[in-house]
């Protein structure tokens, strides 16, 4: 999303949420309101069946001024820099659920969609978004604000921010906004390495020194650290530090 916010309501199942420099888990029921930017959704599923159901309201620049015209909310007006974070949870008030919840049924018959009735529907939803609790309102505003003054993220923000998240390359080059070839070639310039290796390295350091520094179960390190499998994660760090994580562990207490 390059030049609009969009506020997230999940309707079903949990998911994860990655964004350039953060990343949030939104659970049933939760809602999100993100600025522009790239933005990575991964499911949460329990059981292989399971479904995630999400409803995304976009908001555009000039459609919001299309939309209000002459009578620009203060709080939409080019001003200073946001303090927020490109990501902001948001509490889902009944009111608020009720509305998402409604919008089904223009989806379920979009003959009855016209411009004023999106028009109208955006309104409210922003009244009501900028209604709930203070804190929750002074987030909404300056995310809506942030539309015409974006924010720049650097390369090496976003790959700092998710060193030890269980992302692909290429899911790490739709972050920084480039090819996966372009990707790898920036990286190897900013780091003087592979990110395959440069990573792995990282993630192995980390989980040697939660071996040592905690009790957390060899499994838990695993994905704390960002390997997607036990097995995946065993194997790296055997071949890394030359021993399997419980031994290295075990000598580390001797």
């Amino acid at each position: 999303m390059h030049n609009e916010a969009c506020f997230l309501y999940n309707r079903k199942g949990n998911m994860k949420l990655y964004g350039s420099v953060q990343s949030t888990s939104v659970r049933v029921r939760e809602g999100v309101m993100l600025k522009c930017g790239n933005y990575l959704v991964q499911a949460l599923q329990a059981m292989p069946e399971e479904t995630t159901d999400l409803v995304a309201i976009h908001f555009f620049p000039e459609v919001l001024k299309e939309i209000y015209r002459q009578d620009l909310p203060s709080f939409l007006v080019q001003g200073g820099s946001s303090n927020y974070r490109n990501i902001e949870s948001i509490n889902i008030s009944p009111i608020i659920e009720h509305f998402m919840e409604g919008l089904l049924l223009y989806f379920e018959n979009p003959s009855l969609v016209t411009e004023q009735l999106i028009a109208l529907k955006v309104k409210e939803l922003i009244t009501l978004l900028v209604q709930t609790t203070s804190e929750d309102a002074k987030r909404v505003k300056e995310i809506l604000r942030g539309l015409f003054s974006p924010e720049e993220v650097t390369f090496k923000e976003v790959i700092e921010a998710h060193l030890f998240e269980n992302l692909s390359l290429q899911e790490l080059a739709i972050l920084t906004n480039c090819s996966l070839s372009t990707f790898k070639r920036k990286f190897r310039t900013l780091y003087q390495m592979s990110p395959g290796k440069y990573i792995r390295e990282k993630k192995l350091a980390k989980s040697a020194q939660l071996l040592m520094q905690t009790s957390l179960r060899v499994t838990d390190i695993c994905f704390e650290v960002g390997f997607g499998e036990a097995s995946q994660f065993t194997k790296a760090f055997h071949a890394h530090f030359g021993c399997s994580p419980t031994v290295y562990r075990s000598q580390a207490l001797v």
